[in-house]
């Protein structure tokens, strides 16, 4: 089985692997181009709702995502997600 935020499903992101996140900043973006625009804002977490890329924006609203940051995960079939979907551990 699958993750199902409908079903209370929730994604743990453990603080020593997504280091700096305190109050999680989430952004779901539809396109490359607002990506690139999330990139450069204060998300901590992006996701891209066309293909269930989720991003980890590391550099904050620097250009980029850092060099602990980048896509890690596509969640399959591309769910509805929101910040209520994560859990800081």
């Amino acid at each position: 089985m699958g993750f199902n935020g409908t079903n209370g499903d929730k994604l743990e992101l453990s603080r020593r692997v997504f280091k700096g996140i305190g109050e999680l900043e989430f952004e779901s973006v539809d396109n490359r181009r607002q990506l690139k625009r999330a990139a450069k804002s204060d998300a901590d977490i992006i996701y891209q709702e066309s293909n269930g890329r989720l991003f980890f924006n590391a550099n904050g609203d620097t250009k980029g995502f850092g060099d602990q940051g980048g896509m890690f995960a596509i969640l399959e079939s591309a769910p509805i997600l929101s910040a209520d979907h994560f859990i800081l551990i």
